[in-house]
């Protein structure tokens, strides 16, 4: 029998144990001299005769291999880290195949794995990177050309590279040159997990001098993303507490919603008599003033965690510490405010901290009423918006310091939460804002109608547009430029759409009203599923849905009512007159006409709510479109409309 066995990325107790085991069974070893750890030939037995095969040809290798099994011999064909990766075994499999030769395969650590563990990082990171790419450069052994570094490059993920440690300067190059920026982190690792292992962290643009300097050629692997820096990441979810798992119920103590998913409250907290009071004229201009997006709080609540608790009727007592009511607020409200020392609050909501989309806003006000700090969220959640309120009723200070408010510059987050726009990828939004606070351009591409005044940085490019954009959407008109000249941009869409940039930022409205009928007991878990997969067969994203409609005598329905409790979707319900009403053609059915009234739920609801819901923006001349038509399946139908609505760029 012949096996094939990945040696590890060279530490000799980095073998499998398996591939340790047939080692120590072998009567023939063929293992790649110039790269495995010949420690690991102290195991074999002192009958087996070993071959290097730096120093033999494929039909050398084969010859070996295949007279040892004819005298009925235990074989090891001993490459370097996992085999799988440019080892070069299909090629001997395909021959042993054809020679009617038995073999088997035992996996190694690949050497990417440790280099990963020389940098103790973490390939995929939310909000980072979920994709890694493993290639080469091309040398001696071509690569295809859609696979050239350039063209891998341009996805921006991470990028793991082989092979290609004596070519840094041009690595360098053609890696800026397929979009990455000069200092996206880079690592170079060399001989991963040996003693003379090196991990050297750089950036893109400083990888060949890197090299130059601690004189790496060759046995290296170059890293390349924003993960393989220290830069800020999204907490995962797989262990967040509110996040339930098969194997675990979500608890009590860590956020479970978005932003726009959490109650519309605020929570006010404070630590004297003093602050007590500011707390009060504080709470008091939360409940009469709405935030620069119209927005107001459902419900204002004051806590007190001092000893002897609170000393006004109306404000509540905090029993718990303070970090753990910051926890239990992360969860049900919109807004945290803190009555006391920065410090405290910057202590208390550490732990809790996940992301952008997620954190609610945060500020820290003194107690004598001079100055109030954002601390958190300040665009998404709205916190510069309140922060600007209280301390207009307050006669406070303001503190903001986000560059893009202090230059005036366009920011991604403002606006996509002035517009109602979902962000598809905030390392994105950090690249567009950073390259607009810089004075930089970004292309823009828009399937919506828009108002007001462009800035300046956000340049119209060429772009063919969408043939099932609503009325009044189109693409962008042509500019000057193309998406290929442009490295950064922005797409507004609803659509799943190929991204037109090398970094592309989504930005998808919530424009979109699904019409749902079900038969009686459905789940939320049924309907979300097969509502997620009739939007994604017509290449609508499900985050551009804004609201779930259906007919009245469906509005109770448990899992129609929590779904959109969790998606965050505005629930409406219309009687079978009210939808048999609807002008255009649909979907006939006798059978539902005789159960419930009218001869469709789902298309005339989506139709009819996207009409209810232009008529609450005061927005009587836009148009509605049916995007999907009625799908059924399993006691459940679906359909989904969008209504034409305006990109403002006059807040």
């Amino acid at each position: 029998m012949i096996h094939f066995v990945g040696a590890g990325p060279g530490a000799p107790d980095l073998i499998t144990v398996r591939g340790l085991d047939l080692i120590r069974r072998a009567d023939l070893i063929v293992y790649a001299g110039s790269l495995v750890n010949p420690q690991l030939l102290e195991e074999k037995k002192e009958t087996c005769r070993v071959f290097d095969s730096a120093h033999m040809t494929l039909e050398e290798v084969l010859t070996v291999m295949l007279e040892a099994e004819r005298a009925g011999l235990e074989t090891v064909r001993l490459h370097t880290g996992d085999p799988s990766l440019y080892g070069a075994i299909r090629e001997q499999m395909d021959a042993l195949d054809e020679a009617g030769a038995p073999y088997d395969y035992c996996p190694g650590v690949s050497s990417m794995m440790g280099a990963a563990a020389a940098l103790r990082m973490e390939y995929t990171l939310p909000d980072v990177s979920q994709s890694v790419i493993i290639t080469r450069m091309e040398g001696r052994t071509p690569v295809p050309e859609k696979e050239r570094i350039e063209a891998m490059a341009a996805h921006g993920a991470t990028m793991v590279i082989f092979l290609s440690a004596g070519r840094l300067e041009e690595l360098s190059r053609r890696l800026m040159e397929g979009g990455y920026a000069p200092d996206t982190p880079a690592a170079l690792v060399y001989r991963a997990t040996w003693e003379d292992e090196k991990a050297l962290r750089c950036t893109v643009e400083t990888l060949g001098q890197t090299g130059r300097e601690h004189g790496i050629t060759r046995t290296a692997l170059v890293i390349v993303g924003d993960a393989a820096g220290r830069g800020a990441y999204r907490r995962s979810d797989l262990y967040r507490p509110g996040f339930a798992t098969g194997y675990r119920p979500a608890r009590p103590g860590g956020p479970t919603q978005t932003q726009t998913q959490k109650p519309r409250r605020a929570s006010l907290i404070c630590f004297s008599a003093r602050g007590e009071k500011m707390a009060l004229r504080l709470a008091e201009a939360l409940r009469e003033g709405a935030g620069d997006a119209g927005e107001r709080f459902d419900e204002v609540n004051v806590w007190c965690r001092r000893e002897g608790g609170a000393e006004n009727p109306g404000v509540l007592t905090a029993d718990c510490s303070a970090r753990s009511w910051a926890g239990e607020r992360f969860r049900d409200s919109r807004l945290i405010v803190f009555v006391g020392a920065a410090a405290i609050a910057v202590r208390c909501i550490a732990p809790y901290l996940e992301g952008k989309d997620r954190d609610p806003a945060v500020l820290a006000a003194d107690e004598a009423g001079q100055f109030i700090i954002p601390l958190l969220s300040g665009h998404l959640g709205g916190a510069h918006d309140w922060c600007r309120l209280l301390a207009g009723a307050s006669g406070a200070q303001p503190v903001i310091t986000t560059a893009t408010d202090l230059t005036g510059a366009f920011a991604p987050d403002v606006f996509a939460k002035q517009n109602d726009l979902v962000i598809d990828d905030l390392t994105a939004a950090k690249k567009v804002a950073a390259r607009c606070a810089a004075g930089g351009s970004a292309g823009w591409i828009c399937r919506l109608p828009e108002t007001g005044s462009r800035p300046a940085g956000l340049v119209d490019v060429m772009d063919a547009g969408t043939a099932d954009a609503a009325p009044g959407e189109a693409g962008t008109a042509p500019g000057e430029n193309s998406a290929g000249t442009m490295d950064c941009g922005i797409l507004v869409s609803a659509r799943r759409e190929p991204a037109p940039f090398a970094c592309t930022l989504r930005l998808i409205p919530r424009h979109v009203v699904v019409g749902i009928g079900c038969r009686r007991g459905k789940s939320a878990g049924e309907l979300e599923a097969f509502v997620r997969t009739a939007l994604a067969e017509e290449g609508i994203d499900l985050r551009a849905v804004c609201a779930a409609a259906t007919i009245d005598v469906k509005k109770d329905e448990p899992g129609l009512a929590a779904l959109c409790e969790k998606m965050g979707w505005k629930l409406l319900s219309f009687s079978a007159g009210e939808l048999q009403q609807v002008p255009g053609e649909y979907a006939s059915s006798d059978f539902v006409r005789e159960t419930v009234g009218v001869d469709n739920v789902c298309e005339r609801s989506a139709v009819l709510g996207c009409m209810e819901m232009l008529t609450a923006q005061a927005a009587p001349d836009g148009g509605v479109r049916l995007l999907l038509h009625k799908t059924a399946g399993d006691g459940m139908t679906a359909a989904a409309a969008c209504y034409t609505r305006r990109i403002r760029f006059d807040g």
